[in-house]
């Protein structure tokens, strides 16, 4: 037992650094939830990564609205500077081996599923 609560762990040989990496996602998926859970609804907002990149103008709409700020020109200007690469948010799937993606969507099943994820490999 590693200490993480509801994750299904792995013998420490077939372990690997992808899969580490995703139990510790799974301890800042946990704090994430006890802090939104802390807080009543209209004090927190979501933003998934895969959402930004998808559509950043809006989602960055969203997040200034929920904070009460302008989209004013010089945020305008700072948000032109950057690109919002779509094809970053499936990353992992091309620059990891199969089985590495198995191994991580296994073990992180339930935390994946509860926060909208696809739970296949």
């Amino acid at each position: 037992d590693i200490g993480v609560t509801g994750v299904q762990t792995c013998a420490l040989p077939i372990c690997s650094f992808a899969v580490l990496a995703g139990l510790l996602w799974a301890l800042l998926i946990d704090a994430f939830d006890a802090a939104a859970s802390s807080l009543p609804p209209e004090r927190w907002l979501e933003v998934r990564y895969e959402d930004v990149t998808a559509r950043p103008r809006q989602e960055f709409e969203s997040m200034l609205e929920f904070c009460d700020l302008p989209w004013d020109d010089g945020f305008e200007r700072g948000f032109r500077r950057h690109a919002f690469e779509r094809s970053r948010a499936d990353a992992f799937r091309r620059d990891l081996p199969g089985a590495e993606v198995e191994r991580l969507t296994r073990i992180l099943a339930g935390r994946l599923a509860g926060h909208g994820y696809a739970v296949e490999p």
